[in-house]
């Protein structure tokens, strides 16, 4: 009885570390899209010599999406 109590309790604590590893993947992508986002919002702001701040301005007043960020970056690449 004392076998089957503590494979139970392995068994939840497999199933525990499982999620606490995807949880921690889950965010350790959100922090690389974040960084990424914040690298293309940059180099748009190089290319256009406008300041970050300016940028980052533009993409709160809808007058920028990062679609629009996205386009440019491919256009400058192929140039």
């Amino acid at each position: 009885m004392f076998e089957l109590i503590c494979m139970s309790l392995l068994g939840v604590a497999y199933v525990n570390a499982c999620i606490e590893e995807a949880a921690e993947e889950k965010r350790q992508k959100e922090k690389e899209r974040i960084r990424d986002l914040k690298i293309s919002v940059f180099c748009y702001a190089v290319r256009h010599r406008l300041n970050y701040n300016e940028v980052v301005e533009m993409i709160k007043n809808k007058t920028l999406t990062f679609d629009d960020i996205e386009r440019d970056e491919k256009e400058y690449e192929g140039k």
